[in-house]
C-alpha cells in the first residue's frame, strides 16, 4: 500500500488570511526556485500583489505543512511495517494538525531503541 499525504494549501490560505489563488501561485513560483525578492518585485501580477512579508509567511507555513505531511507518511509507513496500523489510527494520524499531536499519537507504538544492556 502506497501512503501519500498531500498538503492543503487552502488551510495555509485560511490561516494566513490570503486568497487561495495567490497562495497557490506563490507556492508554484517558490517551487520553481524563484526567490522571495524576485517574486515580490517581478511577479506581482501572478501573486496578486503580495508583499515580501506575506510571501515569506506563505513560504514558512507551507514548509511547516510539508514537514508535517512527511512525518505523517513516515509514521504511517513505520506502523504499517510493524503491522500495527488500524483504520482508526490511520485516520487520527491523517487528521493531526500539529507535530506535537502527531508524536503523541505515535508514542505508544514507537519502537524502543535497542541498547547493549537490553540485548544482553
Amino acid at each position: 500500500m502506497d501512503i501519500t499525504i498531500s498538503v492543503d494549501l487552502g488551510q495555509a490560505a485560511r490561516e494566513l488570511n490570503l486568497p487561495l489563488e495567490s497562495v497557490q501561485r506563490t507556492v508554484n513560483l517558490l517551487d520553481e526556485g524563484n526567490t522571495v525578492p524576485f517574486i515580490t518585485r517581478y511577479r506581482k501580477d501572478q501573486t496578486g500583489a503580495l508583499d515580501e512579508e506575506q510571501i515569506r509567511r506563505i513560504e514558512e507555513k507551507v514548509g511547516k505543512l510539508r514537514g508535517l505531511a512527511e512525518r505523517k507518511q513516515a509514521i504511517l509507513r513505520s506502523l504499517q511495517a510493524q503491522g500495527l496500523l488500524t483504520s482508526e489510527l490511520s485516520e487520527s494520524i491523517k487528521q493531526a494538525t500539529s507535530l506535537k499531536r502527531l508524536e503523541d499519537l505515535y508514542l505508544p507504538f514507537k519502537p524502543k531503541k535497542q541498547t547493549l544492556s537490553t540485548a544482553a
